[in-house]
């Protein structure tokens, strides 16, 4: 939950538009649970949503040991757990790897205005008159 209160105030926003809903509820798994992907969709975003606003420690160990019990012995829900810890591990290596790339692309650029600034290639140095130019001249 600490985690959580961190992260953004609209993170179930962004939870609800980057998840592939279609990808997390499969048909097969919403007429198998009886369970619309569209209200599942609604209270996961919802969860979040409280977690959130959620005051660290809000839930004592023994609460979250029955519901850790409660998720291990319904097959359902923990086919729905793995699922969604599966997408959590790969929505965190998608945003990891993308964030690794912002520096790079950074110091590229970087690289690239000192090289022509500083006379590694004659940027900027052709001749006006050499240059296309449009006229008003019809």
């Amino acid at each position: 939950v600490y985690t959580l209160q961190r992260a953004s105030s609209r993170l179930h926003e962004l939870v609800d538009k980057a998840v592939s809903w279609n990808q997390v509820v499969p048909e097969a798994l919403s007429r198998a649970s009886g369970i619309g992907r569209e209200e599942l969709r609604e209270a996961i975003v919802a969860c979040v949503r409280l977690a959130t606003a959620a005051e660290p420690g809000s839930w004592t160990n023994r609460e979250l040991e029955v519901a850790e019990r409660m998720v291990q012995e319904d097959p359902v829900l923990q086919k729905v757990a793995d699922r969604a810890g599966a997408v959590v591990a790969n929505m965190g290596d998608s945003v990891q790897g993308l964030l690794a790339l912002v520096p790079i692309a950074f110091f590229a650029l970087l690289a690239l205005v000192g090289w022509c600034a500083f006379g590694g290639a004659n940027c900027g140095s052709a001749p006006v008159d050499e240059l296309p130019m449009l006229t008003l001249k019809s």
